[in-house]
């Protein structure tokens, strides 16, 4: 439901700022087209540093993660 807001909210930006540029309200249309990036880039910036946080725990885990049979030559990951 938040993403559908907010691709709402971004797509009625887009079309405020275009219909502002049209009626010749150019510095205003431009500041509607920065509301509507400012409203769109925060959230997919959380998101993207979410997804990185995720994957890099994940990655950091099955790679160090104890195998369950021992090799008798020690481990095969040496950075861990």
């Amino acid at each position: 439901m938040k993403r559908i807001a907010l691709l709402a909210g971004a797509l009625g930006a887009l079309i405020a700022g275009g219909v502002l540029h049209l009626l010749g309200a150019g510095p205003a249309g431009d500041a509607v087209w920065a509301g509507g990036t400012v409203l769109a880039l925060a959230p997919a910036a959380w998101w993207v540093a979410s997804a990185l946080r995720a994957a890099g725990s994940a990655s950091t885990r099955s790679r160090c993660s104890p195998s369950p049979v021992r090799s008798p030559y020690g481990s095969s990951s040496p950075e861990c």
